[in-house]
């Protein structure tokens, strides 16, 4: 049994494996790409820690990066909260000594929030960066989520609601991704998720339960906006988000994320809204009543073509 294999058994054994690190979300993200997973194993042979990684070839050089879609990967520890700094010291350096086999270039992953234990990769010449997620951390009492709304974004629902806007949840993964990359040729951009895996990411989330589309239509059936939500374990992502330039006055944008708050209700308890580092983004985050939580990059660089790169590109 390959490492892949029983990585998918794993994660099936263990809900708390984070969503973007699951074995199905990895094979839709990665798709026709290379992506494995990192184990470690205990002197018993039982696996205590994982890593899935996708490997780029990136300038001509080996690389780790980010999946697409995908606002975490980092290292996954079991029973972590139960275990030790020092056992989890260890399980993280064997962990780097993996990523050196691998003789990359360039590492770069986002870790999961509650991942606590930095020092083995700081020790070790990875370099942290902090960035910020948004989150409703309990969405169980909607009366009290709507009230910690800000008042502009409660005037826009009322608003869209008192225009006749309405949500249904017909619209098909290929559809959601036609309007998807419709509203980002709107503001000159490019929907850079190919259309096979955005779209297979939607139909294997759906399929399993796991994912929902909403839309919001006026009374002539315009789409003014839609909305891709995942889920997994109690945690529930404002994954891909799409408003009609046309309609963005109409409070659909603010709309569809009420009803589907109402819609994850019983079946998750917090929606992370993926965060941003763009300030404007950010603040129409806060206004839904969020908790700031923070999660770390982290990165080593051991080619001097990349530093440079980085220095001129990403001041």
């Amino acid at each position: 049994m390959t490492d892949k294999q029983q990585y998918k058994l794993l994660c099936e054994l263990h809900p708390d494996v984070p969503l973007f690190a699951q074995y199905w979300y990895m094979e839709c993200v990665c798709k026709g790409k290379e992506w494995n997973v990192i184990l470690i194993r205990d002197g018993e042979g039982q696996i205590v820690a994982s890593m899935p990684y996708l490997l780029v070839n990136k300038y001509g050089m080996r690389a780790v990066m980010q999946p697409v879609l995908s606002q975490t990967n980092g290292v996954w520890i079991a029973d972590a909260d139960h275990r030790s700094q020092e056992e989890k010291t260890n399980i993280c350096n064997a962990i780097i000594q993996k990523i050196s086999e691998l003789r990359l270039k360039w590492f770069f992953q986002n870790f999961d929030s509650r991942f606590d234990c930095f020092d083995p990769f700081l020790n070790a010449g990875f370099r942290l960066s902090q960035r910020n997620t948004y989150v409703i951390e309990d969405i169980g009492d909607l009366q009290a989520v709507f009230a910690a709304f800000s008042a502009a974004k409660q005037r826009h629902i009322r608003k869209a609601e008192r225009n006749g806007l309405k949500v249904d949840w017909q619209m098909q993964p290929g559809e959601f991704y036609d309007f998807h990359s419709q509203t980002l040729m709107q503001r000159g951009k490019v929907n850079h998720n190919s259309r096979e895996v955005e779209v297979g990411l939607c139909q294997s989330a759906l399929a399993l339960g796991k994912g929902v589309i909403a839309r919001i239509t006026d009374t002539d059936g315009r789409t003014h906006a839609a909305l891709f939500v995942v889920w997994h374990s109690d945690t529930a992502y404002y994954l891909i988000p799409a408003t009609d330039e046309r309609y963005k006055a109409s409070g659909a944008s603010t709309l569809v994320v009420w009803e589907t708050l109402k819609y994850l209700q019983g079946k998750v308890r917090r929606f992370d809204f993926e965060g941003s580092m763009i300030e404007s983004v950010a603040h129409s985050y806060r206004q839904f009543g969020t908790a700031e939580v923070h999660y770390f990059q982290v990165e080593k660089i051991s080619s001097v073509f990349v530093k440079l790169w980085k220095l001129i590109h990403c001041k």
